[in-house]
């Protein structure tokens, strides 16, 4: 396998490289729009995506460390604030191509990113499916150990790369690179790494969602047939003028869920099969099928960016209580148009309104 230097378009910095093409020089892509079209795409979209996603979880993340309402979820919730947003400013870096930890930076976040994710959906079935012991196992204290012990996890997962990789000289790009050394270590880090990379990063966390929010939807169904059943009794009269708020909150639950799966799923799923193809099988043999492999991917990476900026947007999207939380961290901004907008709609102060769990059987249900 060969490699071979090749002019680009002045929105990249530096020498692109091809691997596996005929040693040729001076072979450009920029006559191919699919490789066009692909700078253009990091050219415009990273800094629109970055943006929205550093503002989105910054304000994500003051409103949830100003909320009167502690609970687990919140714990969760502020450290994928604090993730996504690292995420964001990897992407920003990876840019401007001018922080050579920017990769090593992107990994390690978004795999945390994604064990905190599963880690949440796995408490929020618990919480619903167990209601009398939920309280005594998720604790503040411990939410926050496994948050520490994720973060932990990723370090111990990152920190073998620096024994596997080293700086190996290019002479045709006359430049040095962080790549792989030759031998036993190059192969793993071609063939077996990714896989790992891939399953530990995509295709293990979907699995778990997929599950634990089927079981979670189970749990909610039943949940409402044994609250029908009971209608007519006098128990359940008393019951039922809470089951509404109840039957509110599980609703919020579900459209979370569904609303972090899906993306999850549309956003992630691409790149790690891309990954796995890019080692295996997907070869490019001509300049023209470079610059299709390289646009594809183009694609399929800003997806994977966009899932890192969309957290504050499905709080907003699917969470009343979090809109209204937002509204009241912000209401300095605004105190008369607020309290007007307060006292018309009959919202409660924030002292006075539920807490974000509403009831027992969603102890940690984010809204």
């Amino acid at each position: 396998m060969t490699t071979t230097q090749i002019s680009t378009s002045p929105l990249v910095s530096g020498p692109q490289l091809i691997t596996g093409l005929p040693s040729t020089s001076n072979v450009s892509l920029d006559i191919f729009p699919q490789y066009i079209a692909a700078l253009y795409i990091d050219y415009i979209y990273i800094p629109i995506c970055a943006t929205l996603g550093i503002v989105g979880n910054v304000l994500a993340f003051c409103v949830l460390i100003s909320s009167k309402t502690k609970s687990t979820t919140y714990v969760y919730m502020s450290s994928l604030c604090v993730s996504d947003t690292m995420v964001q400013i990897a992407n920003i870096l990876f840019f401007v191509h001018k922080f050579p930890g920017h990769e090593t930076l992107k990994v390690s976040m978004s795999l945390y990113d994604v064990l905190v994710m599963v880690t949440m959906t796995i408490e929020r079935y618990l919480a619903i499916c167990f209601p009398l012991s939920a309280g005594r196992w998720l604790t503040l204290s411990r939410a926050r150990l496994l948050v520490v012990l994720e973060a932990v996890l990723v370090a111990g997962l990152d920190v073998q790369h620096m024994f596997l990789r080293g700086m190996r000289y290019n002479e045709v790009a006359n430049q040095y690179y962080c790549q792989p050394m030759p031998g036993p270590t190059e192969f793993y880090a071609h063939k077996i790494w990714p896989w790992i990379d891939s399953v530990i990063y995509c295709y293990g966390p979907l699995a778990c969602l997929i599950i634990f929010n089927i079981l979670i939807l189970r749990q909610v169904k039943s949940s409402r047939a044994f609250q029908s059943k009971m209608a007519g009794t006098e128990a359940a009269d008393k019951a039922q003028g809470s089951s509404s708020k109840m039957s509110d909150a599980e609703l919020q639950v579900t459209r979370m869920l569904l609303l972090v799966t899906s993306t999850f799923l549309v956003c992630v799923g691409p790149m790690a099969f891309i990954i796995v193809a890019e080692r295996y099988f997907w070869f490019p043999s001509t300049p023209q099928e470079f610059a299709t492999r390289y646009f594809v991917r183009t694609i399929f990476n800003n997806l994977d960016y966009t899932n890192h900026a969309l957290n504050f947007f499905l709080y907003c999207v699917s969470g009343r209580r979090f809109r209204q939380e937002l509204v009241d961290t912000f209401s300095f901004l605004c105190p008369a148009k607020v309290k007007a907008t307060t006292s018309a709609k009959g919202v409660t102060s924030g002292r006075d309104r539920p807490p974000l769990e509403a009831s027992s059987s969603t102890a940690i249900t984010v809204t």
